[in-house]
């Protein structure tokens, strides 16, 4: 649901969530938790950033 208030109210771009899996290890899963361990601090930027991949 709020993918579709995001693209059609905001005329944004839904969140992809990184569109990778992130069970393995790799660049995908150490930059999400570089994001949220950033968010945890109250900086949701790079999560943001991520998700929008």
């Amino acid at each position: 649901m709020a993918e579709i208030i995001i693209e059609k109210i905001f005329k944004q771009p839904a969140f992809s969530c990184g569109a990778a899996s992130l069970k393995k290890p790799g660049d995908a899963r150490r930059e999400y938790l570089k994001a949220v361990k950033v968010a945890d601090q109250g900086d949701y930027s790079l999560l943001v950033d991520f998700a929008r991949l």
